[in-house]
């Protein structure tokens, strides 16, 4: 069987596909790199030139390998496995896939589970192919209108069904493209879903109100009428007999956090949590539907597990829960919008980790400020064997509770009449939200299942009966525990039932196989997550520079909501420039080799003076340090603070391979009170190897611009074995502008080996440093980096203690082996240094000012150091600026080594919503749509081949950058893959004595798919000019849409918008298809939600551009769209729409290093933003 006919064709010698749906007469052709929509009679008249005709199930989309940007692989679906109809619609598994290299029949590359004929050198792509072959990505097929079906769309009609559902639709940015260019695209592209589906049917005795010959009004009347308790006397409203039940179990697992196991664990700055799932369980008797949903997903704070290790995962809660708060917010905001009432059952156990992960969840909840009804069940102590009706008499109290608020059920009569509705959802959750969750979940579902046939008017009769329809759903609980699992961990669910010898040692084998994975192939199946999770996520397909430069200036709404291509997209990150604003921000960077002084640094008495003065006040007490004489209103207050500590346990083998955070605590509880003397701070994040720590403090007020906070550690010591050396680093990202703050302890030692291998050591840790979404070190803005370096002078003792006797600084510093590294490029390039002004800094003898009077007398050595490093990203750079404005030290006694800080003055890139919205609206002006397909019509009706081919070349002259052309009759079709200003496609052409008269096809516009993303950038704008400019674009820290501003009146609404709305009759669309990137890039996360109309959102229906050089209406029997002309009279205008396809790497020309150059305005002309 097939759904979908593919020919492989020759158009004009240009290899092409073209797409034929089984059941309709409508073809959509596909080129590398663009695509279009053919009619039937033009099909007509290429099918002699069709070399071959594959039959396949589906279409996916398109990829491009970003290793070789030539090579374009239409994924196709070559087998699959049908799971059964349900409600009219076909569900298949997909089993093979068929990628197609640049639309040639004779180079295609097959890829199930267990096999691929992919060679090693694209082991990506079959990575990929394999993932979505293992038996767990489901699409559907409507045979009412014979096109593919979404399966994201819940089976509950009572619920939204938009974009809000697009996280579980996990080829969604395939379908981008689809979406610009038609309403009915899901003819020729499948939607694919991941997670479980299963269905049964069953043959039930009992008594039911359904009647055959009864009207549809009266089946749901006589449903009204027993869900509000009225009974019949007579007994009519029932019927006796047979009645064959159909259930449907369907498990949809979000891309938006997904990953292995021990990879993708808590929550993310946009409120996904790892192994989120929905699931339905749907009964259906005749057309009466009746859906139970329920929800899992990781606990939503920021935390996360060490999967390097067999039995238990020390579990590291890494963010503060003033840090976390936002995203808590908005996870549980969007799961209120999507179900109304959430009952959150945690089933953690209150031992060790677990137990103080579940208290702070328990906290988050009771802070959140959202009426979440937060309920804890110790799943092992309550439920000592396996979930059953009878160890859950002792919870009836949790029971009555859950069924009174939460265990409601939607029951939809024929043609979707609401019965009554699921008004809650109940939020389970356990470490990995896999076994226990899955056994509490399929309790919960059986519970339910007989009010769901209640409510459907039909109460069973037959009790052997009811027990095998019992058991025949646990059945399918479990083949979706299995699933979910495999997803999530690789292996099947453990079964947790301690009654049954087979089941515990099915049990331990599923564990040493969980392990194992864990240790060796979970991160290479994370990889292939990712990757296909990136193809969702268009800012990830660009080529670095602008990838970064996008992702920190746009509003989260666009990276994650916007429908929009990458040419638009790319043309809003060439206007970063122009939408920012810079202000200056007051970092002071502390470090100090503490020597492994806990106790004696922390001494009341020493902490409230010396640590006070080296954190606090060093910058306005030291001013004669300063490198430059600054105001002392210019030290205080500062924005943000970091303190690296290096030694802070000694470093006995004991520590080294325990490597406890007691100390790691302690420091941070005594540093916060510190900080807090004069100002508000919070401790955003800290992160320790051993004894190298690193904290980051920022004022109350910044918190909600503070995201993409994430840490990274790097081991140099033994051969990178050994946490005793090595490097420790946070990520964050602060309004617009992203920091790395590095704390590093380098080799000790003073002779030619310990400096190679301190060189060594810088070297390894800024190439393994790696965050979140594969972030690396100079993927930021700003670097700080600090520490014990142990950089030594190359001097004789006697002449270091001469210069120091003189304060001889310069003669220092000559002999200084940093110094004179960077001078000679060895490390540390590009990085700048202040000024030294003050003396060594090791090493003295402990509560001493003497420099070491020890037999060994070793040098003293500038060995504790504070460096910066500033982006040379093409579109960023002239927004950084850093100004070192104090490097000094202190004079704290309680250690070898003198702590020292630095004061940084930092340009703080700001998103200015007004001006973007501005921006954003003028380039959808220009650019109002998708792909664009234009037709000149030729006015001779007899043309050779040659003219043909003459026509070709003169139009490349006028036209040069349409990226495929067919003939068709006496038109000629131009497809382009962008047009900067489709104002200036020429009307009219005189080319080889043929006259070219233009006419343009319509599309849906961008501003129609984009409104409801437009309508919040509009409401933000406008709410950022009555607040102060602290707090004015905070609203960029979420991706939700339907914030609501009451202070916002609709008159002001109405006059700020420049885009000009109105109403058109609705005309033929013209159908493309996008062409995606693929490659070795990292996970990102998108936002959807429901996004329900607004008062003040554009005419979904279309939208007219007017432009005042058109004059011209042109109407035709198949065009309602106004067509562009030039016109003699000036004064006339005429609207117009046109169509438009994006995703064309060959729009622009240029080198992948045309980024480089000097001229910006030559680089955004003609660069690929595409590797």
């Amino acid at each position: 069987m097939s759904l979908l006919i593919c020919h492989f064709v020759k158009i004009e010698e240009q290899r092409c596909i073209i797409l034929q749906p089984q059941a309709h007469e409508r073809y959509a052709i596909l080129n590398d790199n663009v695509i279009s929509v053919m009619k039937e009679h033009e099909f007509e008249l290429r099918e002699p030139n069709i070399i071959v005709s594959e039959r396949f199930y589906g279409y996916l989309g398109h990829i491009v390998d970003r290793s070789n940007k030539l090579n374009h692989f239409h994924v196709f679906i070559k087998s699959a496995v049908k799971i059964g109809m349900f409600n009219d619609i076909e569900i298949y598994r997909i089993a093979e896939l068929a990628f197609y290299l640049n639309c040639n029949p004779a180079k295609v590359f097959f890829c199930s589970e267990k096999s691929t004929t992919f060679i090693d050198s694209m082991r990506p792509l079959s990575d990929l192919g394999r993932l979505i072959s293992n038996g767990l990505f489901y699409f559907g097929f409507d045979t009412k209108v014979s096109m593919f079906y979404n399966l994201s769309i819940s089976f509950d009609r009572t619920r939204q069904n938009t974009f809000g559902r697009d996280f579980f639709t996990w080829n969604k940015g395939m379908l981008i493209p689809w979406r610009q260019i038609s309403k009915n695209f899901q003819l020729w592209v499948a939607p694919i879903i991941n997670g479980s589906i299963g269905m049964q049917s069953v043959q039930l005795s009992a008594k039911h109100v359904f009647d055959p010959n009864c009207g549809e009004y009266d089946t749901y009347r006589r449903l009204l009428k027993l869900k509000e308790g009225l009974s019949d006397e007579n007994n009519d409203v029932f019927i006796n007999g047979e009645v064959t039940i159909r259930v449907l179990l369907i498990s949809r697992l979000s891309w938006a956090k997904a990953g292995a196991r021990f990879l993708a664990r808590g929550v993310n700055d946009e409120g996904f949590v790892g192994n989120f799932v929905e699931t339905e369980q749907v009964i259906m008797c005749g057309k009466v539907i009746s859906c139970f949903t329920q929800v899992r997903g990781s606990v939503p704070l920021f935390w996360s597990q060490s999967g390097m290790s067999v039995g238990s995962h020390k579990i590291d809660i890494s963010l503060s829960k003033e840090v976390t708060k936002p995203a808590f917010y908005k996870h549980f905001q969007r799961l209120i919008k999507d179900y109304n009432d959430i009952m959150i059952v945690s089933l953690l156990n209150t031992r060790k980790d677990e137990g103080r992960l579940n208290s702070c969840f328990c906290q988050a909840s009771k802070e959140s400020g959202l009426n979440l009804n937060f309920t804890h069940l110790d799943y092992h102590a309550e439920f000592d064997t396996y979930v059953s009706e009878s160890n859950w008499s002792r919870n009836t109290h949790i029971k009555a509770y859950i069924f009174k608020n939460m265990a409601h059920v939607s029951v939809l009569g024929e043609v979707d009449r609401v019965v009554c509705e699921q008004t809650g959802v109940i939020r389970t959750n356990c470490v990995d939200c896999l076994d226990r969750t899955n056994n509490f979940q399929a309790f919960l579902a059986i519970l339910v299942l007989e009010k769901q046939l209640n409510l459907m008017g039909v109460f069973v009769t037959d009790v052997l009966g009811n027990r095998r329809f019992i058991d025949v759903v646990r059945t399918m609980w479990t083949i979706n525990g299995n699933n979910c699992s495999k997803n999530y961990a690789g292996t099947d669910a453990l079964e947790k039932n301690k009654l049954s010898v087979q089941s515990i040692l099915k049990d331990t084998h599923t564990s040493i196989k969980r392990a194992i994975m864990s240790n060796f192939s979970d991160s290479r199946r994370h990889l292939a997550i990712t990757k296909l999770c990136d193809i969702n996520q268009p800012l990830y397909l660009f080529k670095k520079p602008y990838r970064i430069a996008g992702l920190s200036c746009l509003p989260n709404v666009i990276k994650t909501s916007s429908q929009l291509s990458h040419d638009i997209l790319f043309e809003l990150i060439k206007n970063i420039p122009n939408f920012t604003e810079t202000k200056c921000l007051k970092l002071h960077v502390g470090s100090w080799n503490v020597a492994g002084g806990c106790e004696r640094v922390l001494q009341q008495h020493i902490f409230t003076s010396k640590l006070q003065e080296w954190l606090l006040d060093s910058p306005k007490m030291s001013q004669s340090q300063s490198i430059l004489h600054t105001p002392s209103h210019h030290f205080d207050d500062f924005d943000l603070i970091v303190v690296g500590l290096q030694e802070m346990v000694d470093l006995t083998a004991t520590n080294i391979l325990y490597n406890s955070d007691a100390q790691m605590n302690i420091w941070a509880q005594n540093l916060t009170e510190l900080v807090c003397r004069d100002t508000k701070y919070v401790l955003i994040t800290s992160i320790q190897l051993v004894g190298i720590c690193l904290f980051v403090f920022s004022k109350e007020t910044y918190l909600p611009y503070i995201q993409d906070v994430s840490t990274s550690v790097v081991k140099t010591g033994l051969g990178g074995t050994a946490g005793n050396k090595g490097g420790v680093a946070v990520s964050m990202t602060m309004y617009s502008s992203s920091f790395c703050f590095v704390c590093s302890h380098f080799a000790a030692g003073n002779t030619t080996n310990n400096l190679q291998q301190r060189n060594k050591d810088f070297e390894d840790i800024q190439q393994q440093l790696i965050f979140e979404r594969d972030k690396k070190i100079y993927d930021h803005d700003y670097i700080i980096w600090l520490g014990d370096l142990n950089y030594r002078i190359n001097e004789v003792y006697e002449n270091v203690r001469l210069f120091i006797n003189r304060n001889d600084f310069s003669a220092l510093m000559s002999s200084d082996q940093l110094v004179n590294a960077m001078g000679t490029s060895q490390v540390f390039n590009g990085f700048k240094e202040g000024e030294i002004k003050f003396l060594p800094t090791y090493k003295y003898d402990f509560f001493s000012k003497s420099y070491d009077t020890s037999e060994k007398a070793r040098i003293p050595a500038y060995t504790d150091r504070i460096l910066w490093w500033q982006t040379d990203n093409i579109i960023l750079k002239d927004t950084a600026n850093v100004e070192m404005v104090y490097y000094g030290r202190t004079e704290h006694q309680a250690s070898d080594h003198r702590p020292i800080s630095s004061l940084f003055h930092i340009s703080l890139r700001i998103t200015d919503y007004m001006k973007f919205y501005k921006i954003y609206t003028d380039i959808l002006k220009k650019s109002p749509f998708g792909q664009l397909t234009v037709e000149y019509e030729l006015t001779i009706h007899q043309l050779t081949s040659n003219c043909l081919n003459d026509v070709v070349s003169e139009l490349k002259k006028h036209i040069p950058n349409f990226n495929f052309y067919r003939f068709e009759r006496n038109n000629i079709l131009l497809t382009f893959a962008h047009i900067e200003d489709i104002s200036k496609l020429p009307h009219k052409l005189n080319i080889c004595g043929f006259e070219l008269k233009l006419n343009i096809h319509q599309s849906v516009p961008l501003q129609e798919l984009d409104r409801d993303v437009i309508e919040y950038i509009r409401k933000q704008s406008i709410a950022s000019v009555n607040e102060p400019p602290s707090c004015s674009h905070g609203m960029r820290q979420s991706g939700l849409i339907d914030f609501s501003f009451p202070q916002i009146t609709e008159h002001l609404l109405d006059s700020f918008d420049p885009i000009e709305k109105a109403s058109t009759n609705s005309c033929e669309q013209e159908d493309l298809i996008d062409l995606m990137s693929f490659g070795d890039f990292s996970n990102n996360l998108f936002l959807n939600t429901h996004r329900p109309h607004s008062p003040h959102s554009w005419d979904t229906r279309s939208l007219v551009l007017e432009y005042p050089q058109y004059d011209k209406e042109l109407n035709s029997s198949h065009q309602e769209a106004f067509l562009p002309a030039h016109s003699q009279d000036t004064n006339s205008r005429v609207s117009r729409l046109i169509q438009y396809d994006p995703f064309d790497i060959s729009a622009h020309s240029g080198g992948a290093d045309a980024y480089k150059s000097k001229s910006e305005e030559r680089i955004f002309r003609n660069t690929n933003p595409f590797k």
